[in-house]
């Protein structure tokens, strides 16, 4: 069963390596707009990106059983049945 969302769920540092076109990207829209941070940007993209695999996954993942593996993992297209909705660099699209 899935927990309510709290009005401030607690927090986890996560470090990931983004491109840096991509970094100051985020960086000239949050110092020119003003009014949303650098990390509320991120989590808002990741909630509405996670939304959407979920939605094609036909709902959340199940828990995982144990921790994931660290390191690199070899880049691969997701399955057919998850699909792009919308053009974004980087993405997935598949036929």
């Amino acid at each position: 069963m899935a927990q309510p969302l709290q009005a401030h769920p607690a927090r986890q540092r996560v470090t990931v390596a983004l491109p840096a076109p991509l970094v100051e990207r985020l960086r000239n829209a949050v110092y020119s707009t003003g009014h949303r941070s650098l990390v509320q940007i991120v989590v808002d993209s990741l909630e509405d990106t996670l939304a959407a695999i979920e939605h094609a996954n036909g709902g959340p993942f199940p828990g995982r059983l144990g921790p994931l593996k660290s390191g690199r993992r070899p880049r691969k297209p997701p399955p057919s049945h998850i699909m792009a909705t919308e053009y974004s660099p980087g993405a997935y699209v598949t036929r």
